[in-house]
C-alpha cells in the first residue's frame, strides 16, 4: 500500500476514534443528566439543588416476612394505584444512586414528605441515618442523609411499615447545603401546621363542652346536637393530627395494622352529627314534611356507612376502606342536596346556617384539589389540607355560633313578648277574679242569709213537730182513757185488768217513741197491733183486724214518723165500723212496691166516706178527728224539713162499701 494511502487510512481511524470518544463522552453526558431504568446517574452535585426521585425509585410488597431483607426479589416501578391497594405488611423501596464526578462526594439528603422511614438498608446492613442536620420538627423519621463517593454507585433499601399511604409516596432529593437552608422552613410551616390544628382542635372542644353546659343548663335540644357536632369535630382533627404528625396516639408507627384510617369513620359522624344539628335548630320536621323524610333517610344511610367504614377499619381491609372513603362523596352529596332544598324553602333562619355550610364545603372542596393536584410544596401553609379544612371549620363555626345568637335573641324576644301578655292577661284575669270574687261575696253573703232563714225555719218546724206531737200523745191517751172509764162503768173489772195492762204497755211504747222524729217500722207496728187489740176489747169484739207485712221488707232498718198509721185506723174504726149495725173488720197492709220507697194501705168495711158526712150534718155531737188533722200536718213539715214526697190518696169502695186509705212514703 503507498504511503499516501496508508496516512490517509490512518487519519480516517483516527477520526473514528475521536468519534467514538465523543459520544461516549455525550453519553456520559446525558446519562448524568437523564435515568437509567434502575439507577440514578449525578456528576457530583444537584444543579437545581433538588430532584424528585420517584422514577428512580422501585419498590417490592412484602406480604409475608416483614423482617427478611429481599434477596433476589424483583423489585417494581412505582404504581400508586396498586400502592393503594395493596395491604402489605412492610413496603421496600430501593435506590441506586451513581456519582460520575471523578473528584467531587455526593452529599444528599432524601426527604420523604408525610411518609414515616422505618430502616435504611446498604449491603444488607441497617444503615444508622442520623443526619448531621439540626434537629427537625418531624425528628428525622422522613429524611435520609447519605454520601456517595466519586465513580461509586451506592443503593439503599428503604423499609416503611405504611404502605397504606404509599400513594402520597413523593420523595424528593436534595443537596445537603440546600436542604439545610430549607430545613428551618420546612420546621416552620410543620409547627403553623401543627399548632394551627391544634388551635382547631381545642376551639371545638372547648365550645364544645360550653355549647353541652348550655344544653344541660338550658335542656335546649339544638344545643345538645351543637355540643355532639363539635366535639366529633375536635376528634376528627385530632385523628387527622395523629395520621399527619405520627404522634402515635391512634396508631403504632412500629405495627401497620394498627395505622388505621379511623378519620374516615369519624367524617361519617361528623355528618351525622351535623343533620341532627340542622333538623333540631331549622325545625325542619314542622316546616317540610318531604325534606325532613329525605333527611332521616340520610342519616339512616350515614349511618350505615358508618358502621360499614368501622368494620372496614377494624377488619384492615384497604379495598374496602377504599369504598368507605368513596361513600363520602355520596354522603356530602346527600348533605348538598339537604341545604340547597333547605335554602329555597320557606324555613327562617337558614341564611347564616347556609353562609356556614357553604364556606366549610369550599375549604374542603380546595382540600380535594390539592390532594388531586399533588400540590406538595414544603412552603404551601394555606394550601395544606387540614389547614384549608380547619378554616373552613372555624368560617362555620363563626356562622354556626351567630345563629345560634340570633336564635337566642329571637327566642329572649319570644319570652318578652310572651311575658308582656302573660301579664296582661294575668292582670286581665285578676279584674276579672276580683269582679268574681265581689259577686261570689255577694251571692255567699245572700246564701249566708238565705241559710239563716232556713235554719230559722227548721227550727220552727221542728218546734212544730213537738208541738204536734205533744198534741197527739194526749190525744191518743184521752182516748185510751174513755176505753177504760167505760168499762169501769160497767163494772166490768177483768176487761179493766187486761186493757190496764194493754194500756200501760202502750203508753210506754207512745213514750218511747214520742222522744224521736223517727222510729223503726216495726216499733210502729207493735204500737198499732197493741192500739187494735185495746179498740177491739172496748168495742167487745165489734171488729177484727188483720195487718200483713211483705215478707221482703226489714222492717228493722225502714224509719217512718211515730204514730203515722194509727189516725186512719182510729178512723176507719170510729167513722166507718162503729156507724154500722154488723161486724166490721180492718185490714192493713205493708208493702215495698219500689227501692226507694214503702205502701201502707188502711181498708175498712164501714158505711164509707158519704154515709158518715150525713150522718154527721144530722147528729148534734161532732166528732173531729184530731189526729187525721195532726198528721197531715205532720207530714207537710216532714215534706219540707227532710223533701219527703209523702202523698196520702184515699178511695170509696163499694162492694162492700168501705174506704181505702193509701199512704206512701219514700225511705
Amino acid at each position: 500500500m503507498p504511503r499516501s494511502e496508508s496516512s490517509t487510512a490512518s487519519s480516517y481511524f483516527s477520526k473514528l476514534l475521536w468519534g467514538i470518544w465523543f459520544i461516549l463522552g455525550c453519553q456520559s453526558f446525558c446519562l448524568a443528566q437523564t435515568t437509567d431504568k434502575d439507577t440514578l446517574f449525578l456528576n457530583g452535585t444537584l444543579p437545581e439543588g433538588y430532584l424528585s426521585v420517584i422514577d428512580y425509585c422501585r419498590f417490592y410488597y412484602n406480604n409475608f416476612n416483614p423482617a427478611a431483607f429481599p434477596h433476589n426479589i424483583v423489585f417494581e416501578k412505582y404504581n400508586p394505584d396498586l400502592a393503594l391497594r395493596h395491604k402489605s405488611v412492610t413496603t421496600w423501596v430501593r435506590l441506586n444512586i451513581n456519582n460520575t464526578h471523578p473528584k467531587d462526594t455526593l452529599r444528599l439528603v432524601l426527604w420523604a414528605g408525610d411518609i414515616h422511614l422505618d430502616d435504611v438498608f446498604k449491603k444488607e446492613y441497617r444503615v444508622v441515618h442520623q443526619s448531621n442536620l439540626q434537629k427537625s420538627f418531624f425528628n428525622n423519621h422522613n429524611q435520609i442523609s447519605f454520601s456517595v463517593l466519586p465513580h461509586q454507585t451506592v443503593t439503599y433499601w428503604i423499609r416503611t411499615s405504611l404502605s397504606r399511604h404509599f400513594s402520597d409516596f413523593h420523595p424528593e432529593l436534595y443537596a445537603e447545603s440546600t436542604f439545610k437552608r430549607l430545613l428551618p422552613q420546612i420546621d416552620f410551616n410543620y409547627s403553623q401546621r401543627y399548632i394551627f390544628i391544634w388551635m382547631v382542635i381545642g376551639l371545638c372542644f372547648f365550645l364544645g363542652i360550653f355549647a353541652f353546659v348550655q344544653y344541660a343548663y338550658g335542656k335546649d335540644l339544638p344545643y345538645g346536637f351543637w355540643a355532639s357536632y363539635l366535639l366529633v369535630n375536635s376528634f376528627f382533627f385530632f385523628t387527622e393530627l395523629d395520621r399527619s404528625f405520627k404522634l402515635g396516639v391512634l396508631t403504632n408507627l412500629k405495627d401497620d395494622r394498627r395505622f388505621l384510617p379511623w378519620a374516615i369513620a369519624v367524617q361519617f359522624l361528623v355528618q351525622i352529627t351535623y343533620l341532627l344539628f340542622l333538623n333540631s335548630f331549622l325545625s325542619i320536621e314542622h316546616h317540610s314534611k318531604a325534606i325532613h323524610r329525605f333527611l332521616k333517610g340520610s342519616l339512616v344511610i350515614m349511618l350505615i356507612c358508618f358502621v360499614f367504614a368501622v368494620f372496614a377499619i377494624r377488619h384492615y381491609d384497604l379495598h374496602l376502606t377504599d369504598y368507605a372513603d368513596m361513600l363520602l362523596v355520596f354522603t356530602n352529596l346527600l348533605i348538598a342536596i339537604i341545604v340547597f332544598k333547605t335554602g329555597f324553602s320557606a324555613i327562617p333562619q337558614t341564611r347564616l346556617i347556609l353562609i356556614g355550610t357553604c364556606g366549610v364545603l369550599l375549604a374542603a372542596t380546595i382540600a380535594v384539589i390539592r390532594e388531586v393536584l399533588e400540590i406538595k410544596e414544603v412552603n404551601d401553609f394555606w394550601l395544606s389540607p387540614l389547614v384549608s379544612f380547619g378554616c373552613g371549620t372555624i368560617w362555620e363555626l363563626a356562622f354556626f355560633s351567630l345563629a345560634l345568637s340570633e336564635r337566642t335573641r329571637l327566642i329572649r324576644q319570644e319570652h318578652l313578648a310572651l311575658q308582656k301578655n302573660y301579664m296582661a292577661r294575668l292582670e286581665n284575669e285578676l279584674n276579672l277574679r276580683i269582679n268574681e270574687n265581689e259577686l261570689q261575696n255577694k251571692q255567699l253573703e245572700e246564701q249566708r242569709i238565705r241559710q239563716i232563714t232556713d235554719m230559722f225555719q227548721q227550727k220552727i218546724a221542728e218546734v212544730e213537730i213537738s208541738a204536734l206531737r205533744s198534741q197527739m200523745n194526749p190525744h191518743f191517751i184521752f182516748n185510751c182513757l174513755n176505753s177504760i172509764k167505760s168499762y169501769a162503768l160497767n163494772n166490768d173489772t177483768e176487761h179493766v185488768s187486761v186493757y190496764l195492762t194493754k194500756f200501760s204497755k202502750l203508753i210506754r211504747l207512745v213514750l218511747e217513741n214520742s222522744k224521736s222524729e223517727k222510729i223503726t217500722l216495726k216499733n210502729e207496728i207493735e204500737t198499732l197491733h197493741l192500739y187494735l187489740e185495746m179498740e177491739k176489747l172496748r168495742f167487745s169484739d165489734k171488729f177484727d183486724f188483720i195487718i200483713q207485712i211483705d215478707p221482703l221488707i226489714e222492717d228493722d232498718f225502714i224509719e217512718i214518723p211515730p204514730l203515722l198509721i194509727q189516725p186512719f185506723v182510729e178512723n176507719a174504726i170510729w167513722h166507718g165500723i162503729m156507724q154500722k149495725e154488723e161486724h166490721g173488720w180492718v185490714k192493713i197492709f205493708i208493702s215495698q212496691p219500689k227501692d226507694k220507697s214503702i205502701q201502707i194501705v188502711v181498708e175498712d168495711d164501714g158505711i164509707g166516706r158519704l154515709k158518715a158526712a150525713e150522718l154527721k150534718s144530722k147528729t148534734s155531737t161532732n166528732h173531729k178527728s184530731f189526729g187525721m188533722k195532726i198528721t197531715s200536718q205532720r207530714l207537710d213539715i216532714f215534706k219540707q224539713l227532710y223533701n219527703l214526697d209523702a202523698t196520702i190518696a184515699t178511695q170509696d169502695l163499694t162492694n162492700p162499701t168501705g174506704t181505702r186509705v193509701i199512704i206512701e212514703i219514700p225511705i
